[in-house]
């Protein structure tokens, strides 16, 4: 997303940035990014230069997924969610300084997909696998410092469709789907496009 000051960049992969660097390996350079790049005016604790510069980098303990949709960013900017090989995800909050890894969950059985979210409010972000399911997950839940990360029993999604047979390849949230409700899109190696509706 972009605004008037910066752009924000999201990659996954190796070193500079590529995404299929090491997501058959798991080598050692398998990380989650996020790049800054001020405008040519500059702004408040940014460069002037109008070069990129990462804000922060990390290790994760798992492969992300190599797909073009493991990451997903919040309309708003501030979240961060991302999808691994062993059907983890990870949700960072990148302007909450160092510590920024909120949550840490098993959403799938096999590997992440797809992510994506509410394109309203950002309120919910649904998330696809190689399990031929999409789950939908509320962000108020996964930022709650309440609620433990890791273990199957932490935390559930609030709605669960089952209608593939094979991996989920893509996923799309439509906007302006009407008052109280989201529709979403997904397509599959079963060759079907489902529609679902939320709310």
């Amino acid at each position: 997303g972009d605004d008037a000051n910066a752009t924000l960049f999201v990659g996954h992969g190796g070193a500079g940035g590529s995404a299929k660097a090491t997501a058959q390996g798991g080598g050692k350079d398998d990380h989650a990014f996020l790049v800054s790049r001020q405008s040519a005016g500059g702004g408040s604790g940014g460069s002037s230069s109008g070069g990129t510069n990462p804000r922060w980098k990390v290790r994760l303990p798992e492969t992300l997924s190599s797909t073009h949709q493991s990451m997903a960013v919040s309309p708003d900017g501030r979240f961060l969610a991302a999808g691994s090989t062993n059907g983890t995800c990870f949700l960072w909050e990148w302007s909450a300084g160092e510590d920024n890894l909120v949550k840490v969950w098993k959403a799938h059985y096999r590997p992440v997909t797809c992510l994506a979210f509410d394109k309203d409010d950002g309120a919910t972000l649904f998330t696809a696998g190689e399990d031929g399911v999409v789950n939908a997950w509320c962000l108020l839940d996964l930022v709650d410092q309440d609620c433990p990360s890791g273990g199957s029993g932490s935390i559930h999604p609030f709605q669960t469709w089952s209608e593939h047979h094979l991996p989920v390849t893509s996923l799309c949230v439509l906007s302006g789907s009407g008052r109280g409700s989201t529709r979403l899109v997904s397509s599959s190696l079963d060759r079907n496009l489902i529609i679902m509706e939320l709310g």
